[in-house]
């Protein structure tokens, strides 16, 4: 009983959430937090590694999640989801010019497509298709610019790198599973 009352208070899940557009709300502050808990760890795995500018990115990304946590409890959910999806697009748009193609941050804007699938009411088209669109915009400007949109990257040794994208492409199966077993878990507890 502890266990799912801890869960439910660092995810927010509420037992009240009634309507879709309420628990895709929720659904939003959870993978906001989801996205706190997964980049937390990048700064000292890039400060293991001495990645230093990689590091300091890390600090806004994670406020960048924490201020679209804080956005969507005071009820701006439109703006709290663009930002989650958009700022991340963003953030790993940077991490992944500064990195280079071989640390694979560019696989995580994959785990991105689908999330506003889970997060808007399908009447809400417009900021879907305009949320799908950044990171596959983001993706394709990366590889048609050879990833050097930033002329600063970080010197990297190989297993370094190998190391970096294991670690990248975890987060990004963990991205996934975890906003999809939450979206699945918010619509049984409404079923229940």
């Amino acid at each position: 009983k502890f266990g799912r009352l801890l869960f439910s208070q660092i995810f927010g899940i509420k037992a009240d959430t009634q309507s879709l557009l309420a628990r895709k709300n929720e659904l939003t502050y959870r993978i906001a937090v989801i996205c706190v808990l997964l980049s937390f760890p990048y700064y000292f795995i890039f400060d293991y590694f001495k990645l230093d500018l990689a590091k300091v990115f890390v600090i806004p990304t994670v406020l960048l999640y924490v201020v679209s946590g804080a956005l969507n409890k005071l009820k701006w959910h439109s703006l709290s989801k663009t930002i989650l999806i958009m700022g991340t697009s963003l953030s790993l748009f940077f991490f992944a010019n500064i990195l280079g193609p071989g640390a694979g941050a560019q696989l995580l804007l994959f785990a991105l497509v689908p999330l506003p699938l889970l997060l808007f009411e399908f009447i809400q088209i417009g900021w879907i298709l305009m949320s799908i669109s950044f990171p596959v915009t983001t993706y394709f400007l990366l590889e048609f610019g050879n990833y050097s949109w930033i002329h600063y990257g970080e010197k990297i040794h190989p297993n370094t790198l190998f190391n970096i994208r294991c670690f990248a492409t975890l987060t990004t199966f963990l991205l996934l599973i975890l906003s999809a077993g939450t979206y699945f878990i918010s619509n049984r507890r409404f079923e229940l």
